[in-house]
């Protein structure tokens, strides 16, 4: 009882828009509407929520593997959480970054996903010029994924 409490409260103090994706399983009809409206929160609330945002979208893209609906909005989401990142108001979050890469991502086949929509932005760089730049600023940490999940896949 006193969990839930604690879980309703803290529901309370997360932003609508964030709160719609972290329980995104219980209306996935507004999923791509919700993954849209995390790239508006506030910076602040979407680093203080990190660890569950990424496990959000790398839920996500994984439980939705047989499919690419939900791909290039995942992709541009953690390239917008990314970008928060290496800004310097949040710079002290890149720690949390990079041990939530090496010790709590866990999504096994999302080298496969997110090559594919960075190949498809470099591929169509002509007509998608605004989110291949944003990802080539946020290329680090993209292979740093893409190599984490490779590395899990083999193991």
């Amino acid at each position: 009882m006193l969990r839930t409490l604690v879980m309703d409260v803290v529901c309370l103090l997360i932003p609508v828009d964030l709160l719609g994706l972290l329980k995104w399983r219980s209306n996935t009809s507004l999923l791509q509407q919700n993954l849209r409206q995390l790239m508006k929160v506030d910076g602040g609330e979407v680093v203080k929520f990190l660890q569950d945002t990424l496990d959000a979208l790398f839920n996500i893209m994984m439980e939705n593997s047989d499919s690419d609906t939900f791909d290039t909005l995942v992709f541009d989401a953690l390239v917008f959480i990314i970008g928060l990142i290496a800004d310097r108001k949040f710079q002290h979050f890149n720690p949390v970054l990079e041990t939530y890469i090496r010790k709590h991502f866990s999504a096994t086949l999302a080298y496969t996903k997110l090559t594919k929509v960075l190949k498809n932005y470099v591929e169509n760089a002509e007509k998608l010029t605004e989110q291949l730049l944003m990802a080539m600023k946020a290329l680090e940490y993209i292979f740093k994924f893409i190599v984490r999940s490779r590395v899990l896949f083999n193991q």
